[in-house]
């Protein structure tokens, strides 16, 4: 969970960048 959780925050940190 931890793992998809943090490949999630850095999609949305690349789509909002």
């Amino acid at each position: 969970m931890i793992i998809i959780k943090s490949e999630n925050e850095i999609a949305i940190m690349r789509k909002a960048g």
